[in-house]
């Protein structure tokens, strides 16, 4: 092979990509690579780095300068490339993210870390906003994987709220309750109207774990038993988790990677290990990535799915931004009613989507080396392209469903997408969907074989309007 064959081949971006997020992740192959294994790289003129490539496949993760033209080299033994990153914020913003640090009263905002690791409540933001863009980041990736077409959400930048709930009071709730009492502080000082244009992204600064003690055995039943105000709930306006696992998170972009690959053992003594049983301090920030991500797509009216990241791959976001695969052996997660999860002797933990043990495991051995695991079921996918927080779409629309003749009816535009649900929860889990894109329709009629009995209908048309109605015809 001569070094005259190689050519550099960047996926999923082409000169008239423009991206209203700061994050992106370029990923790359070399075409008949050579034994050289590195490739270099400047952005913007700064110096050049150096970085391995693995069978032939490279990933690069950068901020983009907002507003601007950016402009990315890439070299590969005697093969060149540019390549040109347009940012543009999106104008007007009409809905946009919101993350909140959660901080009740009495307490300081610190959370749970390492000895002599800051952990002050402006380090927590500073973690939180990096966080969403990465988390915008997988979601607008998808998008374009599939679509071809760059989509996004206007994100905001972390704003601490003091809650006048008290610390310990918090503390002994369960996690509907105390997510009942931060929305009803939300709509109290914002407003409902407000609300309407807003989602909030919230993180509860005093999240305890009490820690395992020596004769206690390590599993998430012991573990969850230990942990206190670690909610992980969304609907609506709010998405709300804990910040057990803000300790193994990195404040800055130039540390993610590493982070990810961090096979520091976590002690269960002092802190929480919510990282499907990897122990690690990087399977503890892969795991609580993919539970964020999780949790904003229900914001995003996304139900749960089988698989994908509304599903039971919420723990491999780390494959996403990482270019050398690696198989893990880890429990198999199992979607499961809220409700029944909080009375569930066997529950494994405090999350919608659970792990749910079969003898000692149910394991998920993944062996697709090519593969990152992490993506979003077509359905999804369509629901979020038309979603308002995506499209910035204000248009008033309405869908109705008419029982008697089975028929879903868009008023306004077309209809793109009708999903039938499983009705155990707010949100249940998929059963079957029609992707209506290409049917330029206004009405869909439910096929006669179609059971409606305890089910949820979920509609989307083109204004971004969503129906969810609930059904039990027997």
């Amino acid at each position: 092979m001569t070094c005259e064959n190689h050519s550099i081949e960047i996926k999923h971006i082409n000169e008239n990509t423009c991206f209203s997020r700061k994050i992106i992740l370029i990923i790359g192959t070399i075409k008949d690579p050579c034994d050289h294994q590195v490739i270099e790289y400047s952005y913007n003129s700064s110096d050049i780095v150096k970085q391995s490539i693995f069978n032939g496949n490279f990933k690069i993760l950068l901020r983009l300068t907002e507003d601007t033209t950016s402009t990315l080299k890439i070299k590969y033994c005697q093969s060149e490339v540019d390549v040109s990153l347009l940012h543009k914020s999106i104008d007007p913003v009409i809905y946009d993210v919101k993350p909140l640090y959660i901080v009740p009263k009495n307490h300081d905002g610190k959370f749970q870390c390492d000895d002599n690791a800051e952990n002050y409540a402006d380090i927590a933001a500073k973690k939180i906003d990096l966080m969403m863009e990465l988390s915008q980041c997988v979601f607008s990736t998808k998008i374009i994987e599939s679509e071809k077409e760059e989509w996004s959400f206007s994100l905001e930048k972390c704003e601490i709220f003091n809650s006048d709930l008290d610390v310990e009071d918090v503390r002994t709730m369960d996690q509907f309750e105390l997510y009942d009492k931060i929305a009803a502080e939300l709509i109290d000082k914002f407003g409902d109207e407000a609300l309407k244009r807003r989602k909030f992204v919230g993180f509860m600064s005093c999240t305890r774990f009490l820690g395992l003690d020596p004769d206690e055995y390590y599993n998430y039943v012991n573990i969850k038993n230990k942990t206190q105000a670690s909610p992980s709930l969304s609907t609506g306006f709010l998405a709300l988790l804990g910040n057990g696992s803000f300790y193994a998170l990195p404040n800055d972009l130039d540390e993610v990677i590493e982070a990810f690959q961090n096979k520091k053992i976590i002690n269960v003594a002092k802190l929480l290990d919510d990282s499907n049983y990897r122990r690690t301090y990087g399977g503890c920030f892969a795991t609580f990535l993919g539970s964020l991500i999780h949790e904003m797509g229900h914001i995003f009216d996304l139900g749960h799915t089988n698989s994908g990241l509304m599903g039971t791959d919420i723990d491999y976001v780390h494959r996403f931004f990482l270019c050398q695969y690696f198989t893990e052996i880890m429990p198999k997660r199992n979607i499961s009613n809220c409700q029944q999860m909080i009375k569930d002797e066997n529950v494994l933990s405090n999350r919608i989507t659970k792990i749910k043990k079969n003898g000692i495991y149910m394991e998920k051995y993944h062996e697709q080396k090519n593969n990152d695991l992490t993506f979003f079921e077509p359905n999804c996918l369509i629901t979020l392209m038309n979603h308002k927080w995506f499209s910035q779409n204000a248009n008033e629309d309405e869908i109705n469903f008419d029982e008697a003749e089975r028929t879903v009816d868009s008023k306004n535009s077309l209809l793109v997408l009708v999903e039938i649900r499983e009705s155990e929860n707010k949100n249940s889990i998929l059963r079957k969907f029609w992707d209506l894109r290409n049917d330029k329709i206004n009405q869909f009629q439910l096929p006669n074989d179609t059971i409606l009995e305890n089910v949820t209908i979920f509609a989307m048309n083109g204004n971004g309007v969503t129906l969810r109605k609930h059904v039990n015809t027997k």
